[in-house]
């Protein structure tokens, strides 16, 4: 079936690395479509966690603002509780 004569390689032969070489440029494209999804993905992905990320720094961001503003109302407080006992007295 596959045999070299006169130099020249067979029908057979030549179909079956003609063949191969279709299969092997199919794998590849298929290899290359599955990077290009994950790099999307992977993009996506990162997008969504530099967003996620940005979003917990402007929540850590409120929070120290309210809590700064609730330690001034409880020197307030403090202060007015002081102000009103000294009255009382």
């Amino acid at each position: 079936m596959f045999y070299i004569r006169c130099g020249f390689v067979s029908q057979a032969f030549e179909s079956s690395i003609d063949d191969l070489i279709l299969r092997i440029d199919s794998a590849l494209a298929e290899d290359d479509a599955e990077t290009s999804a994950l790099r999307k993905e992977l993009s996506i992905k990162s997008e969504l966690a530099d967003l996620t990320l940005t979003q917990l720094h402007q929540a850590q961001e409120q929070l120290q603002y309210y809590h700064q503003l609730c330690e001034e109302q409880a020197e307030m407080l403090e202060k007015s509780l002081s102000l009103l006992m000294k009255a009382v007295a």
